[in-house]
């Protein structure tokens, strides 16, 4: 897949994500299984094209420290999406802090992978 496939595939997948994150979000628990798993895969779709990415952009530049630090940032940052998302979706019992955490970490992945995507293509180091 080229270049400029893989990042409009990250954008679809990052409004897919967004989008069955809302309907989630608006229907509340228990959640639809099938909009929930569509929400997961959009997700882990979006990871796992971004280090596809990263791998590919990786061997033809001479990439920064900044990029290096923004890659580690997306990731911590997916992490924890992640890591709240499994949290939420659990049988848990609901928690503001984490439900807030949530709703906020990804518009961070989103600033930090356009940031990553720029260090790493747009402006090589």
């Amino acid at each position: 897949m080229s270049l400029e496939g893989k990042l409009i595939g990250i954008g679809l997948l990052f409004v897919l994500h967004f989008v069955l994150g809302y309907w989630l979000s608006s229907t509340g628990k228990p959640f639809n299984v099938a909009v929930l798993t569509a929400h997961k895969l959009a997700s882990l779709g979006a990871l796992v094209l971004i280090l596809l990415t990263v791998r590919q952009v990786w061997g033809s530049v001479n990439v920064g420290g900044l990029a290096v630090v923004a890659i580690a940032v997306t990731v911590l940052l997916f992490v924890v999406t992640i890591g709240t998302g499994g949290w939420l979706s659990a049988e848990n019992p609901d928690n503001a802090t984490v439900s807030d955490i949530h709703r906020f970490v990804p518009y961070l992945v989103v600033l930090s992978t356009l940031a990553t995507g720029y260090l790493l293509v747009w402006n090589p180091s």
